[in-house]
């Protein structure tokens, strides 16, 4: 129950449709069943996260751009193949959770957390307490439209954030520059190494991003904003234009608000699903 890490397993994917996603949860659960031997009876829950809009109610995925799902049944789906509840939870709201109960939320009434990477994400505790919102959907920062309007995010619509900081976003705009493919490590080699175009596009990420931060410190008030994801190992590319940002935009005794950098490994997602599960089980 406090999300200690008994045993571990990955498999890849070889395709993301909804039935090789829950056939690959099926065989990691069993794996780590049977590895778990006759601790396995002590059991009483499965925590599955999903990035994306997931209404942690109904078990439904209504929307995941980076899976290329739409109002996906997946918590039914799985809870059909596996003998045991499941909770289905967006990725970084299971990730806050995690926090929220063992990690910085220990001894912080009020924090945010900012994942940068394939997707801009983010979590709120406020007071306590994990922010939900009405819907499932609350701090989404990845897509306050704060961007060039004449770029189109992956969930179709134009101006977010993510349209231009995402990791797929920082190939798209060097790859343009350069007029050919590039990848997000060429791109983080080419910024490194002094090249022009690959520094613009991690400066305009990462003004984009502080400008969010900012926006969500001055209508929430936390005290940390921890930022993580697989974006973090090249953050330096980041910190400075997004601290300036910050600094620009946030208001008043906000700008007290401290930011701090993590790194999260996907046992990290996978620990934050569990706390999800934790939770829903303790409610």
């Amino acid at each position: 129950l406090a999300t200690t890490v008994l045993a571990s397993t990955r498999r890849a994917l070889p395709a993301d449709d909804p039935h090789t996603v829950i056939d690959a949860i099926s065989d990691v659960v069993a794996a780590l069943a049977a590895e778990l031997g006759e601790s396995a009876s002590a059991i009483a829950g499965v925590g599955v996260s999903v990035s994306g809009d997931v209404d942690s109610i109904t078990g439904i995925v209504r929307e995941s751009n980076i899976m290329g799902w739409a109002d996906v049944p997946l918590g039914d789906l799985l809870q059909e193949r596996l003998p045991w509840p499941v909770t289905l939870e967006n990725d970084v709201h299971a990730l806050t959770i995690g926090e929220h109960w063992f990690g910085v939320g220990l001894g912080t009434a009020s924090f945010a957390i900012v994942t940068i990477g394939r997707g801009i994400g983010s979590g709120l505790h406020l007071n306590g307490e994990v922010v939900s919102g009405a819907f499932g959907v609350a701090g989404e920062i990845g897509h306050l439209p704060l961007a060039d309007p004449a770029l189109v995010c992956p969930c179709g619509r134009r101006g977010c954030v993510e349209a231009a900081a995402s990791t797929g976003a920082i190939e798209a705009a060097v790859s343009g520059a350069l007029g050919r493919p590039v990848a997000i490590d060429e791109a983080v080699a080419l910024a490194h190494a002094g090249d022009a175009d690959a520094d613009a596009a991690f400066r305009e990420a990462a003004r984009l991003i502080g400008t969010a931060i900012a926006t969500l410190v001055n209508l929430t008030g936390p005290e940390v904003v921890i930022i993580g994801g697989e974006g973090v190992s090249d953050f330096d590319l980041f910190e400075k234009t997004l601290h300036d940002a910050f600094e620009a935009h946030a208001f008043g005794a906000a700008a007290r608000c401290r930011i701090l950098t993590r790194p999260h490994t996907f046992e990290d997602w996978a620990r934050g699903a569990s706390a999800a599960a934790i939770q829903s089980l303790v409610r």
